[in-house]
C-alpha cells in the first residue's frame, strides 16, 4: 500500500482517549480528498501535515481506517502488511516455487504405480510448469 502525505482540511470528530495508551480516534477530511479514521495519542489540528496509509478497503466506510507509518516504512516508502516486505521479484519467485511444488506432487501422483523413474516425474512436472506459466508456445493441454 502507498504511503500518502496531506494536510488536514477538516476534523469532523475526535473520540475520547481510549485504552492503555489513551488513543484518540480522529475522523479527518484531508486536502487531497481522502477521509480518514486514524488513532493518535496526540490531538491533531487543522492544517497539520501527516503521513498515513490505509489499512482497510477503500469505499467500505465513509471514513477509511488508516495508520501512521513507522520510520522504517517511511524509509521504504511502501507499506506491505505481509511482514513489511516490498512486493516484487521475491513474490514472483515464491509463486513460481509454489507452482513447481504443486506440479511435482501432481506428477508424482500421476506416475504412482507406474514403472517410471524420478526423471520421468520431473520431466512431466517441467512440461506442466511451462504450460501453466504460459511459457509453452503450444496452447494444447499437455496431459
Amino acid at each position: 500500500m502507498e504511503i500518502k502525505t496531506s494536510k488536514i482540511k477538516e476534523i469532523t470528530s475526535i473520540g475520547d482517549p481510549w485504552g492503555q495508551y489513551k488513543i484518540m480516534y480522529h475522523k479527518l477530511i484531508m486536502e487531497n480528498g481522502d477521509k480518514l479514521d486514524i488513532g493518535k495519542i496526540e490531538k491533531l489540528t487543522q492544517g497539520m501535515e501527516i503521513n498515513y496509509y490505509f489499512t482497510d478497503e477503500l469505499g467500505q466506510q465513509e471514513y477509511t481506517k488508516a495508520k501512521t507509518p513507522s520510520k522504517m516504512e517511511m524509509q521504504r516508502g511502501v507499506y506491505n502488511p505481509q511482514n513489511n516486505r516490498n512486493t516484487g521479484k521475491s513474490d514472483e519467485k515464491r509463486e513460481k516455487s509454489i507452482v513447481r511444488c504443486a506440479l511435482i506432487k501432481a506428477s508424482a501422483c500421476y506416475h504412482q504405480g507406474r514403472n517410471t523413474t524420478g526423471n520421468d516425474v520431473l520431466a512431466d512436472a517441467k512440461l506442466w510448469e511451462s504450460w501453466c506459466l504460459g511459457q509453452d508456445d503450444n496452447n494444447e493441454v499437455p496431459f
